[in-house]
């Protein structure tokens, strides 16, 4: 019989690591209404972490934050400029 405890810590592990997706579909449910098809949000959660990683070890914990989260809007709007401004292929430019 499967115990209870070991139930237990995969639900707790499965909210833990789900909250991440969660953050990122509400985003890009945002952008789905906005009419921007934005394919690449798991692309950019991965060159956020990767980018805390090296900037936290380099700069601290606050430094590293600051600049995660202007990398990821700059590359959001590099994603807006392609697709708006130059009116290229939402798809093409999401998964390039």
């Amino acid at each position: 019989m499967v115990e209870l405890s070991w139930i237990e810590g995969v639900l707790a592990l499965t909210v833990q690591f789900g909250t991440v997706y969660l953050l990122a579909s509400l985003g890009e449910i945002y952008a789905e209404r906005s009419g921007i098809l934005n394919l690449g949000m798991e692309g950019m959660m991965i060159v956020g972490a990767a980018i805390a990683f090296v900037f936290t070890n380099a700069l601290g914990h606050l430094l590293s934050l600051v600049s995660v989260v202007l990398i990821g809007a700059l590359m959001g709007l590099l994603l807006a400029f392609l697709v708006v401004t130059l009116r290229l292929n939402q798809v093409v430019v999401g998964l390039a």
